[in-house]
């Protein structure tokens, strides 16, 4: 118990971000357990970033709640662990993987928290929060848990081993403890070993490890050890303290406290780099702004431009968002549609023609967009808008016009404007004096086409009689008796 308490007047934020993160773990067992929720639900709950849809349009899926501006969550997704899969074992792999790096970050903590003032250790470790997870936001992957924080403390600890300096700082009985002392070799070993049996284990989806987040924090946290832990003066510090102890060799156990230590407050106004330290590592955290940023901001994402047109009260911004959406994800099927809808609206049939064609262009199984472009050629009444429609349908489909315009149901000219059935009956395919009706090509409504187009005539039972016989046929065969 006397060891705990030195450990948390030692290391109080390391064992505050580990608390953190079984807090989260037990709301999110919790939550997934007594309150039924998927994982993905319950990790949003919590405040980590989880892939979500809007309702109404499937289609529109992302980390929405990120993209809503919530950029704290990118911190937050390192506080629950899981993996992809659902229940108990599941449950049980984060409970494994949290153990894990909360016995990496004690054992670590030792020497690298002892070491760095307070708050440059704070924001230390919110950075490597940041710095880890961001770049596979950016990848449009979904990390959890503390492994890049954990990796960011392994590689300011293998700096500082390196390094050796400060060397040693006052230990829970009045004694100096050196680097070696509080990070032996066996424990940066055991570090290196997870980070890189994590690579195999991210194949699973039970463990779900992400390692391109635990190899982004060690870079991270070398970085910030080069910056923290100097190497000027290393050399003279040393001797200073071989001189002051007079003992060659000398263990921990034999210095007094008094021989002078590193004391974390003091060190930038005795070294004189206080000051230079202090600047490169604001300058090091203030270029973490740009890729956080961006994870919140994926310009580059047509989802993204199509979610925020759909916050969008300006009808103009709207559709120039809806524009940006299409030119940067072709393959998206709504977007489109509510572009052709928007140009319908205002009364721009040939604009909504051309957005409709354009949508066919990359996804040619777009059931959706077929029945709204027939619905827009039956709403085309003069022999005009009809040329100007099929020459449209050349420019945007070149040599598969043909086959476009018999899908579409779209005559060569404007003699046969209706099909006739069997019994003489016009089907009402469409209607050539009719003016476009924009309310009947709304997308509010389901498109039946039987509605807007007239059912076709009952063609009546199948004939059971037998077609009459062509001798010259091989295929044509008729019952006979045998003479």
């Amino acid at each position: 118990m006397q060891s705990v308490i030195t450990f948390l007047r030692r290391c109080p934020l390391t064992l505050g971000a580990i608390a953190l993160a079984v807090a989260a773990m037990t709301a999110e067992t919790l939550l997934r357990t007594a309150g039924g929720l998927a994982s993905r639900d319950a990790r949003h709950r919590v405040g980590a970033v989880a892939p979500r849809f809007d309702p109404e349009v499937p289609e529109l899926a992302g980390p929405l709640a990120l993209w809503e501006g919530e950029w704290w969550r990118i911190a937050a997704s390192t506080l629950p662990h899981g993996s992809r899969l659902e229940g108990p074992a599941a449950m049980a792999a984060g409970w494994l993987w949290l153990a894990v790096n909360a016995g990496l970050l004690v054992a670590l903590a030792r020497a690298v928290e002892t070491r760095m003032p307070r708050l440059m250790y704070a924001a230390f470790l919110m950075g490597a929060a940041f710095a880890s997870m961001t770049p596979l936001y950016l990848l449009e992957e979904y990390p959890l848990g503390l492994g890049g924080v954990t990796c960011a403390v392994l590689g300011a600890a293998l700096v500082l081993r390196r390094r050796g300096f400060p060397a040693a700082v006052p230990g829970k009985d009045g004694t100096l403890r050196t680097v070696a002392d509080d990070l032996p070799d066996a424990v940066l070993v055991a570090g290196l070993m997870v980070v890189f049996a994590a690579v195999p284990l991210s194949r699973i989806d039970l463990a779900a490890i992400p390692v391109l987040a635990c190899f982004a924090g060690l870079g991270w946290g070398a970085l910030v050890g080069v910056i923290a832990f100097p190497a000027r003066n290393h050399r003279a510090r040393s001797d200073r303290l071989q001189a002051v102890y007079k003992i060659e060799g000398a263990t921990s156990s034999t210095r007094p406290a008094e021989a002078g230590h590193y004391e974390p407050s003091r060190y930038g106004r005795r070294t004189g780099v206080g000051v230079r330290i202090a600047s490169l590592f604001l300058a090091l955290h203030i270029v973490l702004v740009p890729t956080v940023y961006f994870a919140v901001h994926p310009l580059w994402l047509g989802r993204y431009h199509w979610f925020l047109s759909r916050g969008e009260s300006d009808p103009e911004r709207r559709a120039e968002l809806l524009r940006v959406s299409v030119a940067r994800e072709p393959m998206l099927r709504g977007p489109w549609l509510e572009l052709a809808e928007y140009h319908l609206q205002r009364g721009e049939t040939e604009r909504a023609w051309t957005t409709i064609l354009e949508a066919l262009r990359p996804r040619r199984a777009f059931a959706a967009a077929v029945d709204f472009a027939e619905r827009l050629w039956s709403g085309f009444a003069t022999p005009a808008e009809r040329d100007a429609a099929r020459a449209e349908l050349v420019r945007v489909f070149g040599e598969d016009e043909p086959q476009w315009r018999q899908r579409l149901g779209i005559p060569l000219d404007d003699q046969p404007f209706a099909v006739v059935g069997g019994d003489g009956t016009p089907t009402g395919r469409r209607t050539p004096n009719a003016a476009p009706d924009p309310s009947r090509f709304s997308l509010d409504r389901a498109i039946d086409l039987d509605a807007d187009f007239g059912a076709p005539p009952d063609p009546g039972p199948p004939s059971l009689e037998a077609p009459p016989v062509d001798p010259d046929s091989p295929d044509s065969a008729v019952l006979g008796r045998r003479g």
